[in-house]
């Protein structure tokens, strides 16, 4: 086969767009899953209220994983790498107003949320 030209059996079909994909197929008796992911990077699940999902006339099935870190530090598919700036921006906020973020990732509105509530707690104890 090195050398030659090698005509795909389904290509036709995948041009035309009538080649059958599995997210389009329906079977009898066929069951659905829907995989629901944080919004919130670095987030820890602290409580569930599964009540909702239980009461659903169908099988709720919740699974957690331990997320072992990849080789650079993510979590799952489609979590990016991290830039070496973001690092040096939160030490240059935390040294420039004295507030260190512990919540990722750092954002404009959460260095100001904490800017204002240092502020009301410096005002309260009389500082």
């Amino acid at each position: 086969m090195i050398g030659e030209t090698v005509t795909r059996v389904d290509g036709v079909e995948k041009v035309t767009g009538t080649a059958p994909y599995t997210g389009n197929l329906e079977l009898p008796g066929m069951l659905y899953a829907k995989l629901v992911r944080s919004t919130l990077p670095h987030a820890r699940l602290l409580t569930l209220d599964a009540s909702r999902a239980e009461a659903l006339r169908m099988e709720a099935l919740i699974v957690e994983t331990s997320h072992r870190a990849g080789p650079y530090g993510s979590k799952g598919v489609g979590e990016t790498a991290v830039a070496p700036v973001a690092p040096a921006i939160g030490n240059a906020v935390a040294d420039a107003l004295g507030i260190r973020l512990r919540e990722l990732p750092l954002t404009p509105d959460k260095g100001l949320r904490a800017l204002r509530e240092r502020q009301t707690i410096l005002r309260t104890s009389g500082r």
